[in-house]
């Protein structure tokens, strides 16, 4: 008879304490992981290019090494996106995208893609290839490494590839 008791008790227990986590709610963030004034990160990249302009007659390969600040992401700054290109040749551009971004975790978020343009000229709107977004997730001081690479999806053998690194430098 005892075994009902018990296992009646359990259950209010239980019902109990779920309740008051429903109520609650999840814990607030403490203020240590919210971004504060003055808090930011410098976003750094270096990128290495290889853009191939694929003729009938030649291929023609272009390799270009580019360092940029890419922007501040922080307590001033919630998100931005920078685009920097280079031509390969005078007809195949490559341009790595980037979209920054900040998390309440004090964090920062950057999503790249490599887009393909292919035309008459460099400054062509003609995007014939690009490549899905890759999103990395950068705590302060910390950096990644990656490469992309795109084929030209429209016309055949034109190609880029890039070898990049971000580092999210901190600045406060």
């Amino acid at each position: 008879m005892n075994l009902p008791i018990s296992l009646c008790s359990r259950l209010a227990a239980l019902a109990v304490a779920a309740g008051a986590v429903l109520c609650a709610g999840a814990p607030a963030a403490s203020a240590a992981d919210n971004w504060q004034p003055g808090q930011n990160v410098l976003l750094k990249t270096n990128i290495n290019y290889a853009i191939d302009d694929d003729e009938y007659w030649y291929k023609n390969r272009t390799s270009i090494n580019v360092k940029s600040n890419l922007g501040f992401l922080g307590y001033n700054t919630k998100s931005w996106t920078k685009k920097i290109s280079r031509c390969g040749s005078d007809e195949v551009r490559a341009e790595l995208e980037f979209l920054g971004s900040t998390s309440w975790t004090q964090r920062v978020v950057v999503k790249v893609r490599l887009n393909l343009y292919e035309g008459a000229s460099c400054d062509t709107q003609d995007l014939d290839g690009q490549t899905m977004w890759h999103t990395y997730v950068l705590d302060p001081g910390q950096s990644v490494q990656d490469d992309i690479e795109v084929w030209n999806g429209a016309e055949g053998g034109d190609y880029a590839w890039t070898g990049f690194d971000i580092y999210a430098q901190k600045a406060w």
